[in-house]
């Protein structure tokens, strides 16, 4: 496919695709050019789209039109090397990629996207939820994988719904509205060596209505937008209801520095077994009425939260502030944590478990700069500052 005759047999898409439906698989190749394309449904074949450069090939939508629309497909599908450049006017809801089941069931395809740049449009609101979406699943058996590509501005750059599997790796993303990825009832997701830059409000939302599979999260370098006005707060991930959640390696870095209603967050984990929070760097500097956590443990059973450095600097008085906050957190691992709180005022909490939270162990933990070092009102065996 090329921007004329003289260089590629087809000049728009669909002409391209009506050549493959024919066979059970084949790929079109998109020579660099700029291109305006109409909502596309992809066939139930195996197909490639393929550009020549990611620099070189820009698609638009129509203006406020999904670009790819995949429904109730079995295929595989790759996209790969060209850059999306939004149209719409940042106050629609429609996603560049659909991807979709009537059910579940009805939706085996397996997806991947490389390589693929998005620029999306918003109207700059806070924590916007109506504006562009860079890849929409709702509904699938399938799965999901994306590499090595990059997303600008919009609410979402992943949304996804009753899914099964999730991949991304080595992907990167600037000014997202409400969230990097934002995930309901996804069963298996694994995010590895994610770069977000100036996150609004979520980097990483993973919420399900009840137990899935397991969230993997591993080296992800993540730093919100800080002086955001009429901002509410912030959270780096938010994990609820898996069986196995390992949160490895990461960084994120929360600089929101408005008051605002809501609880900022660096990790909050909810109704989650067999949970590995370990060696990951936490930096919390806002000014906050409501409270604040590095990291938050609900109703966690089995869990292992093991050599993260956190530093929350939160100057308002209001509520607390907790370094690791556990609360009905059950037969868990605390170990080897440095907690930092500034302020040394008596907000500042580094550590500490409610009265149902029990059985749990450690040692090692440091705090330091702290209005109280440790609450602990379930009688755990957790050592702060070798007490």
């Amino acid at each position: 496919m090329g921007p004329n005759t003289n260089r590629a047999k087809y000049t728009d898409i669909q002409s391209a695709l009506n050549a493959l439906i024919e066979s059970r698989h084949g790929g079109i190749f998109i020579l660099d050019g700029v291109y305006t394309l109409p909502t596309t449904y992809l066939p139930d074949r195996d197909i490639s789209v393929m550009g020549e450069s990611m620099g070189g090939v820009e698609l638009r939508n129509t203006a406020n039109e999904q670009l790819f629309v995949l429904f109730d497909l079995t295929s595989n599908f790759n996209f790969s090397n060209f850059f999306v450049n939004s149209q719409n006017d940042g106050n629609t809801s429609d996603p560049l990629f659909r991807i979709n089941g009537t059910t579940a069931a009805s939706n085996t395809s397996r997806v991947f996207i490389e390589k693929v740049k998005f620029a999306l449009k918003d109207t700059s609101t806070w924590a916007q939820t109506t504006g562009d979406c860079g890849i929409y699943c709702n509904r699938g058996q399938g799965s999901i994988v994306i590499n090595n590509s990059y997303c600008e501005g919009g609410s979402y750059f992943v949304s996804i719904n009753e899914y099964e599997i999730f991949r991304m790796s080595q992907c990167q993303t600037e000014d997202i509205m409400y969230a990097d990825v934002n995930a309901v009832d996804l069963n298996d997701v694994e995010v590895a060596g994610l770069v977000s830059k100036n996150f609004r409000f979520r980097c990483l939302r993973f919420y399900n209505s009840d137990i899935k599979k397991r969230c993997i999260i591993q080296a992800v370098n993540a730093v919100s937008k800080s002086n955001l006005i009429g901002s509410k707060y912030q959270q780096g991930a938010l994990v609820r209801y898996y069986d196995l959640v390992n949160i490895i390696s990461s960084i994120f870095e929360i600089a929101n520095g408005c008051s605002g209603a809501g609880q900022t967050a660096g990790i909050d984990t909810y109704n989650c077994n067999q949970l590995l929070v370990d060696k990951n760097i936490i930096s919390i500097n806002i000014t906050d009425t409501y409270q604040t956590r590095g990291i938050g443990l609900f109703n966690i059973n089995n869990g292992n939260v093991e050599g993260n450095n956190l530093r929350i600097d939160n100057t308002n008085i209001g509520q607390n502030h907790y370094g690791i906050f556990g609360q009905n957190l059950d037969d868990s691992v605390v170990n080897g944590n440095n907690v930092n709180m500034v302020n040394s005022g008596a907000k500042d909490v580094g550590y500490s478990w409610d009265a149902t939270s029990t059985g749990n162990r450690g040692a090692g933990n440091l705090a330091l700069n702290f209005g109280t070092a440790e609450i602990d009102l379930g009688g755990n065996s957790i050592d702060v500052n070798g007490a």
